[in-house]
């Protein structure tokens, strides 16, 4: 599986890097989602993170905080973010049952902060699982013991994948005399298909 974003990879640190707007963009986000995600990763866009600490900081983010954050404090905002969308109003009523709103503005400001929360909800759980992906594809080379991209199934990073004879293996695979997990597992095995 191909990843849609390139990874950094950095031997001295040992550990995969990415930019935000690598992320960002491979996410697919529309214009209100994207608000979302710039508030969630509040990070340069071109600031290389790691991976392991960008899914550490997206899963500890605090949605309350932020969703009260994003919440209008003058009524007539609320008012003409309501008119935007008249299917807000429903949030409305959830901030009456929900949060005990009793008064006008308490509603109007209750329910666009539960909005806020909802939509930061589920921005934070597409870029989860969207890390949580990216992790997934990371593979050590058996070479040399790099991190890549596993987009194969031999495991072999692109510098050392040229050290094999890939013709003969592929034939070998497609006439059924050996199997990729083999190579993966067994160094005789890999030895046969060295150049």
């Amino acid at each position: 599986m191909a990843c849609p974003i390139p990874l950094a990879y950095s031997k001295k640190e040992d550990i995969m890097k990415v930019k935000i707007k690598d992320v960002k963009s491979g996410l697919g986000l529309n214009k209100e989602e994207e608000e979302y995600f710039n508030n969630i990763l509040n990070i340069n866009e071109d600031e290389e993170i790691e991976l392991d600490e960008l899914l550490d900081e997206t899963n500890d983010m605090e949605d309350t905080a932020l969703a009260d954050s994003m919440t209008n404090s003058y009524t007539s905002e609320l008012l003409k973010w309501y008119g935007e969308d008249l299917h807000r109003v429903e949030y409305m009523t959830e901030a009456i049952t929900e949060l005990g709103a009793n008064d006008g503005f308490s509603a109007l400001s209750g329910g666009q902060y539960l909005y806020h929360r909802e939509r930061i909800n589920e921005a934070q759980h597409k870029i989860i699982t969207y890390l949580e992906e990216l992790l997934d594809q990371v593979a050590t080379c058996l070479e040399c013991g790099e991190e890549y991209l596993d987009e194969r199934d031999i495991q072999l990073c692109d510098k050392c994948v040229n050290k094999f004879d890939l013709d003969k293996l592929f034939n070998d695979h497609d006439s059924k005399k050996i199997d990729a997990l083999d190579f993966n597992e067994q160094k005789n095995i890999r030895e046969q298909y060295r150049k």
